[in-house]
């Protein structure tokens, strides 16, 4: 399927890249880019789709997760990870 998220990461950017991930899905999920229940990649698809560490993925899930933006549901043995409503 056409896949709602687009992350672009800059190696040597201003911002950690946990963080630059943390804001651009921030930001996709308040200008309506992405969808409330929109699913999102695992961790683990999105570190190999950006081509950075699944700890790196992991750390902004977690990050988006405490800030009420994303959770993850476990359905049928798999962990989707769906975006809340839009503050």
């Amino acid at each position: 399927g056409d896949m709602g998220l687009v992350i672009v990461i800059e190696p040597h950017g201003t911002y950690a890249i946990y963080e630059q991930i943390v804001n651009q899905i921030k930001n996709q999920i308040i200008s309506g880019e992405l969808q409330p229940d929109e699913a999102l990649p695992s961790i683990r698809g999105l570190a190999a789709d950006i081509g950075v560490s699944v700890i790196t993925t992991k750390h902004a899930y977690e990050e988006l997760e405490r800030e009420g933006l994303i959770r993850s549901v476990m359905c049928a043995n798999t962990t989707r990870i769906i975006c809340t409503k839009s503050s």
